[in-house]
Formats: C-alpha cells, sequence, structure tokens
C-alpha cells in the first residue's frame, strides 16, 4: 500500500484547509488501494483513517530539524509527501525533492522556486489566479485532487 505524509502551513486558514483537501483525497484512495488488496476481506478492512496518513504542520521560522527526522524515515519506507501551503529552506526541498509533491499558491515562492535547483518532480501553483479572488486550496485535478477552485467573494 501506498504511504502518505502531509506538511502544510500551521497558522492559517489556507494550510488548514489544504491539508483537509489532500486528506479527503488520500483517504479515499487508501480505500480503494485497501479495496483492491482485500476484495475477499471483511468490508471493514478497507476503510481508510487518518491513521493511515502522517500530518505535520509548520510554520515559518521554526527549526525543520524534527520535522527532518521525521521524513528522512518516510523517505526510507518510500512516503509519498504532499507540501502544502507552504515552502521550506532550499537545502530542505532539496534534500526531499524527488518525494515532494509541492502545491503552494504563494506568488514570492514560486518565483524563488523557478530558479533553485530543487523543483519537485511534480508542482501545483495558483500564483497566476490571486489576483482574481481565489485563495490556495484550489488544487490542481492532475494530481486526482478533484476539487474546484473557490472564489473568495470581496
Amino acid at each position: 500500500m501506498k504511504r502518505h505524509a502531509v506538511i502544510y502551513h500551521s497558522t492559517d486558514m489556507d494550510g488548514w484547509t489544504s491539508a483537509w483537501i489532500v486528506r479527503k483525497h488520500l483517504l479515499m484512495e487508501i480505500s480503494i488501494d485497501k479495496i483492491d488488496e482485500h476484495q475477499n476481506g471483511p468490508k471493514q478492512d478497507c476503510i481508510a483513517t487518518d491513521e493511515d496518513i502522517l500530518y505535520w504542520g509548520y510554520n515559518y521560522g521554526k527549526s525543520t530539524e524534527a520535522l527532518e527526522r521525521k521524513l528522512d524515515d518516510c523517505m526510507k519506507e518510500g512516503y509519498t509527501i504532499y507540501m502544502v501551503d507552504i515552502t521550506l529552506p532550499d537545502s530542505f526541498m532539496e534534500k526531499y525533492a524527488e518525494r515532494i509533491i509541492w502545491i503552494d499558491h504563494h506568488h514570492s515562492q514560486i518565483e524563488n522556486a523557478k530558479d533553485s535547483t530543487w523543483m519537485p518532480r511534480r508542482r501545483a501553483n495558483y500564483a497566476q489566479t490571486q489576483d482574481e479572488g481565489y485563495n490556495g486550496i484550489g488544487i490542481e485535478p492532475e494530481y486526482g485532487l478533484k476539487v474546484a477552485k473557490p472564489k473568495i467573494d470581496a
């Protein structure tokens, strides 16, 4: 079974809501994987729970040491790491780039990433929609996260 971890911006609604959307998608994906694995087993064994996903909130300016220890273990076990509404220091992003799905809408972070060596294998951004009133929780269908881009009423 695939393993997943979610790192989200822990101090605002964009981060919390982005993590919730990824959670909703992953719980469905994990349940489908469990159904495939347990086709003849009890149905209750096929329901994914929050215990199937690791979550870590992070805020800018904090040390990444504890998070790096956790992710080092995740890397060994083949986790996919969703990083939503946040970008960590370049050294961190470089270290984990091969396993990160980076989803951010902050224009400055997206511009900085374009010049970096860590640009992840898959990414989505919504910098171009910020001026149109969209917030950071619209997530690309490319990732299977079929959620409409919510419009903020002014």
